[in-house]
């Protein structure tokens, strides 16, 4: 089978410095409570089992799964990222700002990668490159400083999610096994999406292509959910893996 981390302050009076025992400063009575704290609404609606949180300047859904809603980050007071994260993946359109105000990025994202045209610019304001994303992420450069301006977003390593497979392959295998129990002669690939959240769990397994049948994908599904994988560095991480089994005879 191929398998592709002040303290209470003490009340204290010196009588001789203060003029003694008749001019000792006395306590200020208690002030009253202060009134309850109200927040401002957010001026967000959440799906269903989701609440809505506001973080510093940020605004978002949160669920067991991930942020989920419109996503806004500043630095300094300043605006410097607009987004919508869709269960933590960026999706739709995107900006990006330097600190004084001039635009950095725009663009779009489609499930977390890069989509169709991007523009960069400079801390002066000056375009510096434009590019196409495609398929897979991969980068066309129209013009400008491409590599420098739109650097590879990869949060988790490659090396770290395959360990992580290969330490859990007795969990795959006992999937499988209990598919041939069921039907002697099965076997195939089983394609499977999930999304790596800043905690290592895997988040929104979903298999989008089975040879076998819904017992071994039900099966693969809950199995992905009790991994831990390493956290990400900076982002959320989506995967697609391919798990092919076969018989040996």
């Amino acid at each position: 089978m191929d398998l592709t981390r002040r303290a209470g302050l003490a009340w204290a009076v010196i009588l001789w410095a203060c003029g003694g025992p008749d001019t000792a400063l006395k306590p200020a009575p208690n002030p009253p409570p202060p009134p309850p704290h109200r927040p401002a609404p957010i001026p967000l609606t959440c799906p269903q089992g989701a609440t809505a949180r506001r973080l510093h300047q940020r605004i978002f859904c949160e669920t067991d799964a991930a942020l989920h809603g419109p996503y806004e980050a500043r630095q300094g007071g300043a605006l410097v990222e607009e987004m919508t994260l869709i269960n933590g993946l960026r999706q739709g359109a995107f900006k990006r700002a330097w600190p004084n105000g001039h635009a950095r990025q725009q663009g779009h994202y489609e499930a977390g990668r890069r989509v169709g045209r991007w523009i960069a610019w400079d801390e002066q304001g000056r375009m510096w490159a434009q590019a196409e994303f495609g398929q897979g992420n991969a980068l066309r450069c129209g013009w400008g400083d491409c590599a420098a301006a739109f650097p590879p977003e990869i949060y988790c390593a490659l090396e770290d999610i395959n360990d992580t497979l290969g330490a859990q392959a007795s969990a795959v295998t006992a999937c499988f096994q209990a598919a041939m129990a069921r039907r002697p002669q099965a076997g195939g690939e089983v394609h499977i999406r999930w999304v790596i959240g800043l905690d290592g769990r895997a988040r929104n397994v979903e298999v989008t292509k089975s040879r076998l049948d819904k017992e071994m994908s039900a099966c693969l599904r809950q199995a992905l959910r009790s991994w831990r994988f390493p956290k990400p560095a900076g982002g959320v991480c989506p995967v697609e893996h391919i798990f092919r089994f076969h018989q040996e005879f």
